[in-house]
C-alpha cells in the first residue's frame, strides 16, 4: 500500500504545476480542477470516522488535527504502520476525533470537513486513503486546495465536491463536538491516543512512536484475552 501511494504522489508531482492556496465559503483561487465552489445543498450523515472492524478486540482513539505538522508526521509514519500491522489483521479498530489546535483554525475545520465528507461518501477505505495521501502531500509544504482535490480524487471522491464541503466547513459542528470530547478528557495537544480507554502518554517524537503504540496495543490485547 505504501509503495503504490508513493507512486501516485510522484505522478502528482510530475503532472501538476498548480499549487495555490486557500478559500473560504465559496471564494476559490485557481486550481487544476477549476471548481465552482457553491455551498453544498446536502451534508451526508457520517458516523465517527473509523478504520477497522467493529469486532476488533482492541479499541484505539486518535485525536488529530489534519492541518498540523505533528499529525502529518504521525500519520505518515506510526499510524500507517499501526494500520498495516493491527487494523488490517483485525486486532484493532481506530476511531478518529478532530481536535483543532492553535495554528490555522480555518484549515483545521476545512480539512476536517473534507475528511468527514469522504468518510460519508467513500467509507473507511476512502477516509484512510485521504488522510494518508494528504499527510504525505502536505508534509513537504503546506495545505493547498490543489492537494485537497488530489487526495480526494485518490480516495475515489469528486474533488470539487470535497473542496466545496471543506470550503464551507460543513461538518464544523462535528469538529466542535470532538473538541469538547477531547477537552473533557483533558486532551489539548495532538496527536493523542487512547487505547482501550487508557491515555498513552508521551508519544514524542511522533514519527518514531510506532514501537510504544505497538507495545500498548499488545498489552491491551493480552488483557482482553485474559478477560475471556
Amino acid at each position: 500500500m505504501r509503495s503504490s501511494r508513493r507512486a501516485f504522489l510522484g505522478t502528482l508531482a510530475a503532472g501538476s504545476a498548480v499549487s495555490l492556496s486557500g478559500c473560504t465559503e465559496g471564494v476559490l483561487v485557481e486550481t487544476a480542477y477549476d471548481c465552482a465552489v457553491d455551498e453544498p445543498t446536502t451534508t451526508p450523515h457520517t458516523r465517527q470516522p473509523h478504520i477497522g472492524q467493529q469486532s476488533a478486540p482492541v479499541s484505539v482513539e486518535v485525536f488529530h488535527d489534519l492541518s498540523n505538522r505533528p499529525t502529518w508526521a504521525f500519520t505518515t509514519h506510526a499510524l500507517s504502520a499501526i494500520l498495516d500491522d493491527y487494523v488490517d489483521t483485525g486486532t484493532a479498530r481506530i476511531e478518529f476525533y478532530d481536535l483543532p489546535v492553535p495554528g490555522d483554525p480555518d484549515w483545521a475545520h476545512q480539512l476536517a470537513s473534507v475528511a468527514r465528507y469522504i468518510h460519508a461518501e467513500a467509507g473507511q477505505d476512502g477516509y484512510r486513503s485521504y488522510i494518508e495521501t494528504a499527510a504525505e502531500l502536505f508534509s513537504s509544504d503546506q495545505p493547498t486546495w490543489q492537494g485537497v482535490g488530489d487526495a480526494a480524487s485518490a480516495a475515489g471522491v469528486d474533488p470539487c465536491t470535497a473542496i466545496a464541503h471543506g470550503s464551507w466547513k460543513t461538518y464544523e459542528s462535528d469538529t466542535e463536538a470532538d473538541r469538547r470530547y477531547a477537552h473533557s478528557l483533558e486532551i489539548d495537544a495532538v496527536p493523542a491516543l487512547l487505547i482501550d480507554g487508557q491515555r498513552l502518554s508521551d508519544i514524542n517524537p511522533v514519527n518514531r512512536s510506532e514501537g510504544k503504540i505497538s507495545a500498548a496495543i499488545e498489552k491491551a490485547l493480552e488483557n482482553s484475552s485474559g478477560r475471556k
